[in-house]
């Protein structure tokens, strides 16, 4: 059983965190030694970064509506390694064709951030842009 946001979810689907090395080596890896860092609008927990961009043909920047008629700025990124992940994959109403998606989530305070897509050897984050604070580190947030 796991806890996720006050209600109580059996088996699948689960939480997974996709960069749990990350976690572990508590930021000191060079590859996060950079001060450009996108950051949770809700929290300021560590997302991602601009040098994990995710070029899709052509560019890491989507625009989408959904079927709610909701629009989207979407930014994809091959890690992110503040995000939990939940939920079974799917192809319904996918912005990116036949790559199923889950829900991505900040890995500190659960706020929706986007989705994670995987299909063979794809793998992205597309977060959502106005969930996310591009920050240089040293400045003040």
């Amino acid at each position: 059983m796991i806890l996720l946001n006050n209600s109580i979810h059996c088996k699948e689907p689960e939480i997974k965190v996709h960069d749990e090395v990350f976690f572990k080596e508590n930021f000191q890896d060079e590859e996060y030694s950079s001060k450009e860092k996108f950051i949770c609008r809700s929290c300021n927990f560590f997302i991602t970064m601009p040098s994990f961009n995710y070029y899709i043909d052509g560019s890491w920047e989507h625009f989408f509506t959904n079927p709610a008629h909701k629009f989207f700025h979407v930014r994809t990124f091959k890690r992110a390694p503040g995000c939990l992940t939940w939920g079974q994959y799917t192809l319904e109403y996918t912005w990116f064709k036949n790559i199923p998606w889950i829900y991505a989530f900040c890995g500190n305070c659960n706020a929706h951030l986007g989705w994670h897509y995987s299909y063979m050897d794809q793998e992205f984050f597309g977060l959502i842009a106005d969930e996310l604070k591009y920050i240089i580190e040293g400045d003040e947030l």
